[in-house]
């Protein structure tokens, strides 16, 4: 009897969750996935964040996939709701990330209207030629240059009777590259730049191009061989057709685009004061290798720009470069220095400022075309500064709750023998033979227990115990990278050594976990990723009982994502 009274309760308590949750479906509006307090999470909010999960990672679309991806942004909304009430959205950093949200977002608006809409639909006799030259390897090797000029000289060169190896051997740095001839081994449609397998299809085996121009710079390209595959049919070029298309299109639009930014900056006529911006540049080198460090770029960089000003204060209002009749002076620069490309700033500081004024010129386009009023552009806006505000919270939370040294060794000692190994070790045994018959012989009768096999007391050869191999060593120089990926008693062999000849194989191997001192720095990040994990699951759980949270899953279930 207790136990029907139970089951009823159960009944009904799951009968009145159901009425509320309908209740709460119908009042949220037609486009609201789900809300957080007064936070909306629309459709549209959703698919930005899901859409790219598919695109660019292994997980597949399933409604499991979908409800992760909508907690998830659930979660950042409480927790981003947490930290505007803290009044963390007063920092000067979101000005910038703001910023560069509508960048990132007037670029793909753009992007579609100067480039996708304008990409000419691709011919049959496009993909024709593609699907010939996809089943169609070239051997080919080039000689390469980074400007035209030189590219010319090397040519008539090469007309005037100088060997190929030769200016090969002059050209590439390399060594591989110097002693083979430029070589680059078979190719195939889809492998190289556009413009390289263009001029290399047009020649046939033994004959070499004019100079042509890449993105990487000049090359004098020449076809060894040619080999077809010659049994295709109908069926084959079917099956190959929707990925060939894929392929000239991605090339289409990237020429195009191409095309666009360089219109771009050529309208701009961007110029640097030769006096300003190399001392610039030179400045603020060496410190932004220490920034960049750091997990946060633009938040890390916003307190630096103090310094800088300092640092260049008798230049601050100087003009440092000019572009489509805009002037910026060295502070106007150092102010947008937090929207700067991160990868750049350590290679190419002026490559990485063209570049920041590329974006600028993109933006005031969009400010121009009242693009920051787009849905679009507000809901890029708002994802970054959720995110942003959400991971800022919980960097917040966890300044008060730091990992501890003692915390550091108990994550090392939890994890470190499947985390923290070293490479593999490996037990070797040589076996020395006389000549390289009596090598050969033996080797497919020696089993495991070779120690006490009747060779090795007729002292057919004489056995080397080379011991423990934790990487190559400088008397056996190769076997450990011949061994280590080996299954255990794998013979190798027979070698030439010392006036003889020697199989060798491992028996043994074993990992050992790096000590704590070599790996500190790696165990002391992942032992705050993992706080950080457990500190998120914690917040949410607690900050949720303070939101009205309502979701309506039935419109995540109808919703077509390919839309």
């Amino acid at each position: 009897m207790n136990l029907h009274l139970q089951i009823k309760k159960i009944l009904l308590g799951l009968i009145l969750i159901l009425i509320l949750f309908s209740c709460g479906k119908k009042d949220l509006p037609e486009e609201v996935v789900a809300e957080v307090g007064k936070t909306q999470i629309t459709l549209d909010d959703f698919k930005r964040a899901y859409l790219p999960i598919l695109l660019y990672s292994d997980k597949k679309e399933s409604m499991a996939s979908r409800e992760e991806i909508l907690n998830f942004l659930v979660d950042q909304a409480i927790l981003a709701n947490e930290a505007r009430r803290l009044e963390l959205d007063t920092i000067p950093t979101l000005d910038v990330l703001r910023r560069t949200g509508k960048k990132a977002a007037f670029t793909r608006i753009l992007y579609r209207d100067w480039v996708k809409d304008k990409v000419p639909e691709i011919s049959e006799d496009e993909l024709r030629t593609a699907f010939k030259q996809s089943h169609t390897s070239l051997l080919v090797r080039h000689l390469f240059v980074p400007d035209q000029a030189s590219a010319l000289n090397m040519h008539q060169k090469l007309e005037a009777g100088v060997s190929w190896d030769s200016l090969a051997l002059a050209t590439f740095k390399e060594a591989s590259l110097a002693s083979s001839g430029g070589q680059l081994g078979w190719i195939k449609f889809g492998e190289m730049d556009p413009d390289f397998e263009k001029a290399a299809y047009e020649l046939e085996p033994g004959e070499r191009s004019t100079p042509v121009q890449t993105k990487f710079g000049w090359h004098i390209i020449q076809v060894d061989e040619r080999s077809r595959e010659v049994m295709l049919t109908e069926y084959d070029y079917s099956l190959q057709r929707s990925q060939l298309k894929r392929i000239i299109r991605e090339r289409h639009e990237q020429h195009l685009a191409d095309s666009v930014v360089n219109q771009l900056m050529a309208d701009a006529s961007l110029v640097f004061q030769p006096e300003i911006a190399p001392r610039v540049w030179t400045a603020i080198q060496e410190q932004v290798r220490n920034i960049l460090n750091t997990e946060d770029i633009q938040e890390s960089l916003t307190p630096e720009l103090e310094s800088f000003e300092n640092k260049l204060d008798p230049i601050l209002n100087e003009e440092m470069l000019s572009f489509s009749g805009t002037v910026w002076t060295v502070k106007d620069f150092l102010e947008r220095l937090p929207e700067m490309n991160r990868q750049l700033m350590l290679s190419d500081l002026k490559k990485a400022t063209a570049f920041l004024v590329r974006d600028e010129i993109i933006y005031n386009e969009g400010i121009k075309r009242q693009l920051e009023n787009s849905p679009e552009v507000i809901g890029e806006v708002k994802d970054r500064e959720n995110q942003f505000l959400a991971n800022l919270y919980l960097r917040y939370q966890a300044d008060n709750q730091p990992v501890s040294p003692d915390v550091i060794k108990g994550f090392y000692q939890k994890y470190s023998t499947n985390r923290y190994l070293a490479a593999d070790s490996i037990y070797i045994y040589e076996l020395s033979f006389q000549n390289q018959e009596s090598a050969l012989s033996v080797k497919p009768t020696l089993s495991p227990d070779f120690r006490n096999s009747a060779q090795a007391q007729e002292n057919v050869f004489q056995i080397n115990d080379l011991g423990w191999f934790q990487g190559a060593r400088a008397d056996r120089a190769d076997y450990y990278h011949k061994l280590v990926n080996l299954p255990l008693h794998t013979i190798l062999g027979p070698f030439e050594r010392d006036q003889g000849y020697v199989l060798i194989l491992a028996t043994n191997r074993h990992r050992q976990p790096k000590p704590l001192e070599e790996v500190y720095e790696t165990v002391r990040f992942d032992a705050q990723e993992d706080r950080n994990a457990k500190l998120r699951l914690s917040e949410v759980q607690r900050l949720s009982e303070k939101y009205a949270i309502r979701i309506d899953r039935a419109k995540l279930d109808s919703l077509n994502w390919r839309d």
